[in-house]
């Protein structure tokens, strides 16, 4: 099956409707190409290319992905909002922490963006989810490093850096902590 017949066969699944799609093709008909946008291919590439061009149009479609969705998620401190329910806040903590990944969080700015106290957030997070907050904070990373390894990660100092932890042996032993085995072997699991 060539790419075409491939991103045919992924668009009939439904959950892929949201996923931007860039062809990288030596094929360079124009016909092709016609009816490859209209099938719902979002971009090309000619091959030969250069990395720093596909890395930029992944960057400048997920970018709009992002803004689109931003504009449909409702601002959850907006006047309307009166109290946050348990989702919303969890919700919320979520979309901060997702935000700030690849920097260290700081307990007391997580807060004061919620608006609300240190310890409110803290007893709020340990009242929703047995945790306390850096805890919280740490398994959250961790779930996300996950996420990229079913995605095809394999390359642990990536990890580290993307989830932002400060060095590999603090990622390794609280990966090990979580999940009961090291990175590694969770990788050659899979």
């Amino acid at each position: 099956m060539d790419g075409e017949e491939l991103f045919l066969e992924i668009q009939k699944n439904k959950k892929f409707n949201s996923i931007p799609f860039i062809m990288i093709t030596a094929n360079i008909d124009a016909e092709t190409k016609y009816r490859q946008l209209e099938n719902g291919v979002h971009d090309f590439i000619i091959k030969p290319f250069k990395v720093k061009e596909l890395l930029l149009k992944i960057k400048n479609l997920l970018a709009l992905k992002n803004s689109i969705e931003k504009k449909f998620i409702p601002d959850p401190f907006s006047k309307v909002t009166i109290k946050l329910s348990n989702k919303d806040f969890l919700v919320s903590v979520n979309e901060i922490l997702l935000k700030n990944m690849k920097s260290k969080v700081n307990v007391v700015e997580l807060a004061a963006e919620l608006h609300i106290s240190k310890s409110t957030l803290d007893k709020k997070i340990r009242k929703r989810t047995n945790k306390n907050i850096t805890q919280y904070i740490r398994e959250f990373k961790l779930d996300y490093t996950i996420k990229l390894i079913t995605a095809g990660e394999k390359n642990i100092q990536f990890l580290v850096e993307e989830s932002g932890f400060n060095s590999f042996s603090y990622f390794s032993t609280s990966f090990k902590k979580y999940k009961g085995i090291s990175p590694r072997e969770y990788i050659n699991n899979l």
